[in-house]
């Protein structure tokens, strides 16, 4: 995993004034809630924490790591399941920018 020590691009944007979103796979750690998106830079965060889930049942493809894996910000979305990964992601992207541009929030995206 990544560690805290380490300052990684989103923790920077923000620190700027930028929205920052996160849509797909994080894959950097997530042993504990500090090595989680929402906690490295991200306002929010909508997919998986690792890289090889099925991607309509988003449960993980190696049995001995096993477990549903798809997250909205830090709550299981179990309403993802039997939804393609890429029609999610690309569905919450669209949600993203469009109320992003409909409300009074100036910072750049």
């Amino acid at each position: 995993s990544l560690t805290t020590e380490r300052k990684i691009l989103p923790e920077y944007l923000r620190c700027q004034g930028y929205a920052t979103h996160l849509v797909g796979k994080w894959q950097m750690g997530f042993c504990n809630w500090d090595l989680t998106p929402t906690r490295r830079g991200f306002d929010t965060f909508y997919g998986s924490y690792g890289g090889n889930s099925f991607h309509f049942n988003h449960t993980a493809a190696h049995e001995s790591t096993g477990g549903y894996d798809f997250r909205d910000n830090l709550n299981v979305d179990l309403s993802a399941d039997g939804s393609y990964s890429t029609d999610l992601y690309t569905d919450r992207a669209l949600q993203i920018i469009e109320d992003h541009n409909s409300c009074s929030d100036t910072r750049p995206l």
